[in-house]
C-alpha cells in the first residue's frame, strides 16, 4: 500500500483551481496542481513550478503546498508501515489518517485562496486527497475482509 500511496501522490493531482483575470475576461483557466508543476486546460499544457510561477498561485506558496502534501503522505505511509507491525492501535491509525484527510482538504484550499496573484480571482478551487481517502479505503477493505468482518478490539483499543 505504501507504493501506491507514493504513486499516488506524485502522479495524481492536489486540487484544481478554475480562475479568472479581474479586468479582462477573456484571460482565465482551469488548472490542475501536482506536486512536481501543473496542468492548464485552456493551453492543454503541462508546467513545472519555476519562479514565474504556474497560473496564478504564488510560486512560493505552491512549493509550500507540494512540501505540505509529501509530508501528509509520509506521515500515512508511516502510521500504514507502524501498523502493520502493530506498533499502533486500530484508533489511532484512524486518527492519524482523518487528520492527513483534513490537512488534505483545508491546506489546498487555503493555498489556492489566500496565495492568487493580484488581479486574479478564483470562480472554483477542489482539493483532491487522493492519498488519504484511498489509505482510509485500503484499510478498511482490509480490515474488513479478512474474516469478513470488523477486527476484533481487545480492551486497550475500546471505542468508548
Amino acid at each position: 500500500m505504501s507504493i501506491a500511496l507514493a504513486s499516488a501522490t506524485l502522479i495524481l493531482p492536489i486540487g484544481l483551481v478554475e480562475w479568472h483575470h479581474l479586468l479582462i475576461d477573456t484571460i482565465g483557466d482551469i488548472s490542475y496542481y501536482f506536486v512536481w508543476g501543473g496542468y492548464s486546460v485552456r493551453y492543454n499544457r503541462f508546467g513545472f513550478y519555476n519562479s514565474s510561477g504556474f497560473g496564478p498561485i504564488n510560486y512560493e506558496a505552491s512549493i509550500a503546498l507540494a512540501i505540505i502534501w509529501v509530508t501528509t503522505t509520509i506521515v500515512l505511509i508511516t502510521s500504514n508501515l507502524a501498523f502493520s507491525r502493530q506498533m499502533l492501535s486500530i484508533r489511532t491509525n484512524f486518527i492519524i489518517a482523518f487528520l492527513c484527510l483534513l490537512a488534505q482538504i483545508v491546506v489546498p484550499l487555503a493555498v489556492f485562496t489566500m496565495a492568487l496573484s493580484p488581479n486574479f480571482a478564483m470562480t472554483f478551487a477542489a482539493p483532491l486527497p487522493v492519498p488519504s481517502i484511498l489509505h482510509i479505503g485500503c484499510y478498511l477493505f482490509s480490515a474488513f475482509s479478512r474474516k469478513g468482518k470488523a477486527p476484533a478490539l481487545d480492551q486497550s483499543q475500546t471505542l468508548a
